[in-house]
């Protein structure tokens, strides 16, 4: 999985940020309250990030 996503990335025109989560899999991510936050929480700095830039 990483492999594809690695190439996927360097296909990309626009920034992307990536956040690898060690020893977690997919299905973490449907019963694992602590990786859901992780993965929010990811998400949330991104999205701040891509606004601040806009914004200036």
């Amino acid at each position: 999985m990483p492999e594809g996503a690695h190439a996927f990335l360097g296909l990309l025109k626009v920034d992307a940020t990536t956040r690898w989560f060690e020893g977690v899999t997919q299905f973490d991510f449907y019963d694992r309250q602590q990786h859901v936050d992780a993965a929010a929480d990811a998400v949330a700095e991104h999205i701040e990030k891509v606004l601040r830039r806009q914004s200036n």
